[in-house]
């Protein structure tokens, strides 16, 4: 059955009006998704997604690599190379090394073969909501 099939002419006083029986549910599943929707969730998964794009582009674009790699010389973390890259009006979580400091955080993890661990905490600072990894690009040489 197609939509359609669904849709029903209607006669009002000489004039034809629509009447259409499957919008009402679909308006109403929309509103129940969004009444549903984690604000904080989706900030979080969002904070996830850019960590790693940023640290996979240390492997693609040589300008990245360049920029770890000068915050790896003077003495920096992964957590500046990530600030530095983090534009000013974004709406990101916050980052942490190691352990989370606070719900809905997202913490950062190095690893000896260049993989970044990233994991989305929410509201249990044990165990985190979303994982996810990155591998870095080599530094570059001088």
């Amino acid at each position: 059955m197609g939509y359609w099939d669904m849709v029903e002419p209607v006669s009002l006083g000489g004039e034809v009006t629509v009447r259409a029986y499957g919008v009402v549910p679909l308006v109403a599943g929309f509103l129940a998704l969004w009444a549903c929707a984690n604000p904080s969730r989706d900030r979080l998964e969002r904070g996830v997604r850019f960590a790693k794009s940023r640290f996979q582009d240390t492997s693609r674009d040589p300008f990245a690599a360049a920029a770890l790699g000068g915050q790896a010389e003077m003495g920096g973390s992964l957590l500046t190379y990530l600030a530095s890259t983090i534009p000013d009006n974004a709406d990101l979580p916050r980052y942490d090394a190691e352990r989370p400091s606070q719900a809905w955080t997202v913490v950062l993890r190095a690893t000896a073969d260049r993989l970044v661990i990233i994991e989305g905490y929410g509201e249990d600072l044990a165990r985190p909501l979303i994982t996810d990894t990155a591998r870095l690009g080599p530094l570059p040489q001088p």
